[in-house]
C-alpha cells in the first residue's frame, strides 16, 4: 500500500451535488487542487458538463446552467494520480 493510503489520507470524494441553485460549492478535504472533478446524472450515469473551479486546497466550485434537482447529480472527486507519488515518496522520506 502507499504511504498515503497507509497513513489514512484520503484520495477520493464523492457526494450528491446540493439542489435549488445553479452555483454549488462541494468541500472535498482532500488539501490539494490537484483533483479531477466529474459530475454524472443519477438517473443515467451519463457526464455532467459544467463549469468547474478549483477554489482551494479542500473546495470546489461547480456551476450549471440550471439548477440540479434533488439527488438529481453526484460528484466524484479524485486527487491526480501522479500526485499521489509524489506525496508517498515525499512521506517515505520524512
Amino acid at each position: 500500500a502507499s504511504a498515503r493510503s497507509a497513513l489514512a489520507v484520503p484520495t477520493k470524494y464523492k457526494a450528491t451535488v446540493p439542489s435549488g441553485s445553479t452555483t454549488a460549492v462541494i468541500t472535498h478535504s482532500l488539501n490539494t487542487t490537484d483533483v479531477i472533478v466529474e459530475v454524472y446524472e443519477v438517473s443515467t450515469g451519463d457526464t455532467v458538463v459544467c463549469d468547474v473551479t478549483r477554489y482551494d486546497a479542500d473546495n470546489v466550485n461547480l456551476v450549471f446552467s440550471v439548477a440540479p434537482t434533488s439527488n438529481q447529480y453526484k460528484v466524484v472527486i479524485d486527487v491526480i494520480r501522479w500526485i499521489n507519488l509524489v506525496l508517498s515518496l515525499h512521506l517515505l522520506l520524512v
